[in-house]
């Protein structure tokens, strides 16, 4: 029957139970044995893996201060000082303050590069000073002095020149409708000549003084011009003096109408100075004298016409 089969088979399932547990039993035991080694090996590669972080981050550490000090080194080979020095040097030279000194350094640091540059504001400020005294010296000059560059731009004028041509202003507007006193500055020399290529073409291959008489409105300049040159030889522009001359022309006029009105008269004239040196003789006196030249040798043996102009009047007398 079933009870009968069931019952033969019992002590066989019981047996092969207590197998099964007795083989679990095993399997628990390897696989906690298996677990403590994994845990063992785990803790190992833990205690591994933290040991080489440290040792890196120790080694970075050590190669980041390194690295750190070699940047600050090389900054500081470059400053050639302390930051706080360089700081100081260049709030000086904002102030304008120049009165003081550096130590020697390399070029190629900072240091350097700011002692040069103190040398060549000092050069800049004894420059600008002696400009500045020269500026003076023309401002105070009787002189029209007027100095244009290589373009013939007028780049300074004296107070002497802006005087004498603010006092015929006027005169000059009827000629030049636009000229203005105030507007000289920055202006072409070339506003004052009706022909200004010829004045270009003189003063750009000016090399020596220039004495050219010009009349605008019916004024009369004689301008002195120079050019100017730098201590290399580089043509810097020119310097140009102005004289009004309207009356002095005037009278040169008058006299030369006069003068020529003694040459064409009969009458014998000659004219002598305070010094009674001769300055004049018409040609109705030459003539005279020199016919009458070897008579007065005999009496005077110097005597000679062509020596009477320039000599005193004394030649005349014992």
């Amino acid at each position: 029957t079933d009870a009968n089969r069931v019952g033969e088979l019992m002590p066989q399932f019981n047996q092969s139970f207590e197998s099964l547990e007795v083989a679990l039993a095993r399997s628990s035991d390897n696989i906690t044995s298996v677990i403590e080694a994994t845990n063992t090996d785990l803790r190992r590669i833990e205690a591994s893996v933290r040991n080489r972080i440290l040792f890196a981050g120790i080694v970075f550490a050590i190669g980041f201060g390194a690295l750190a000090w070699w940047i600050i080194r090389s900054v500081m080979d470059l400053l050639g000082t302390e930051p706080e020095n360089a700081q100081s040097i260049t709030e000086r030279f904002a102030r304008g303050d120049l009165q003081f000194s550096l130590p020697s350094a390399a070029p190629t640091t900072l240091l350097g590069s700011l002692s040069n540059m103190l040398r060549s504001l000092r050069d800049a400020q004894s420059a600008a000073i002696e400009n500045q005294r020269i500026k003076q010296a023309l401002n105070a000059t009787s002189s029209c002095v007027m100095l244009a560059d290589n373009q013939r731009n007028i780049i300074y004028m004296n107070t002497a020149v802006e005087k004498m041509l603010r006092g015929v202003e006027s005169e000059l507007r009827k000629a030049l409708p636009h000229f203005a006193v105030d507007k000289v500055l920055g202006s072409n020399i070339d506003i004052f000549h009706r022909n200004p290529s010829h004045q270009s073409n003189l003063l750009s291959n000016l090399r020596s003084t220039y004495v050219s008489n010009i009349q605008v409105a019916g004024l009369s300049f004689r301008l002195l011009a120079n050019p100017i040159f730098s201590e290399s030889g580089e043509r810097m522009g020119s310097v140009v003096e102005w004289q009004e001359r309207t009356k002095e022309v005037a009278a040169e006029h008058e006299l030369s109408r006069i003068l020529g009105a003694l040459e064409t008269t009969t009458t014998i004239v000659m004219i002598a100075d305070t010094d009674r040196k001769i300055i004049y003789m018409n040609k109705s006196v030459e003539t005279m004298l020199r016919h009458a030249e070897s008579d007065i040798r005999s009496v005077l043996p110097q005597f000679a016409v062509d020596r009477v102009l320039g000599s005193n009047m004394d030649i005349f007398h014992k």
